[in-house]
């Protein structure tokens, strides 16, 4: 509630919990392990999908269903983009981890930097594109928090609820628009995701040990 600037928390929210056998499992695809219905204050988990990306618990789990739908409360179902909200619910069920790191650490190697607008049919596709797009709406949103501060996600929630656009709310609130903002990431991350993991890795490490040990039996002429 702090990180969204919602002040009231709103009438309860229910929690249903389906088994596989269920019209809800059924209807829903095999990667999705819990949808939140945020118009109607209700989040249907599927707790035999635990773990699965992004949510390797059914804490973060329900934090995240849950996430959704103060969101929705704070905006007052005012449009946000499929990916900063997903992104935020990330953010608020669990810390950024390893796996994280490699799933955008791929997508640069890969060459898969798809913008952040075209996100959204990869939440639908397949368990991949949804991994996929999770990853990179969640680092985008840890980079925003990182940078501006915890109170940027609130100042531009509270501009989207006022009536501003999401891209108006941002600019607003950053000083970025949101094709400056997402450059700027892709080229920040280029250098930390793609070569820190590699300069930081241990058959590096061993190749600098070797070159500083040939270099130090190097046979000296007199």
């Amino acid at each position: 509630m702090e990180l969204l600037g919602l002040e009231d928390p709103g009438d309860p929210i229910l929690v249903v919990l389906a088994s596989e056998d269920s019209l809800a499992a059924r209807s829903a695809p095999q990667w999705i392990a819990g949808y939140a219905i945020s118009d109607r204050d209700v989040t249907v988990l599927f707790p035999a999908r635990t773990p699965s990306y992004p949510d390797s618990t059914f804490e973060e789990l329900v934090l995240h269903e849950v996430g959704h739908i103060l969101v929705y409360r704070v905006t007052h179902g005012a449009e946000v983009p499929r990916w900063f909200n997903e992104g935020l619910a990330l953010f608020i069920g669990r810390p950024w981890r390893i796996e994280d790191h490699s799933r955008v650490t791929w997508a640069l190697v890969s060459g898969r930097q798809v913008s952040l607008t075209d996100l959204e049919p990869y939440f639908h596709r397949s368990r991949e594109t949804a991994g996929h797009a999770y990853a990179l709406a969640g680092a985008f949103v840890q980079d925003l928090v990182h940078r501006q501060g915890p109170t940027a996600v609130a100042e531009i929630l509270a501009a989207v609820n006022a009536g501003s656009s999401f891209a108006e709310a941002y600019l607003a609130v950053t000083g970025q628009t949101l094709q400056d903002a997402e450059q700027d990431f892709w080229e920040r991350h280029t250098f930390l995701y793609r070569w820190i993991p590699i300069l930081g890795s241990s058959a590096t490490l061993w190749i600098l040990i070797s070159i500083l040990a040939l270099i130090a039996f190097k046979p000296v002429s007199y």
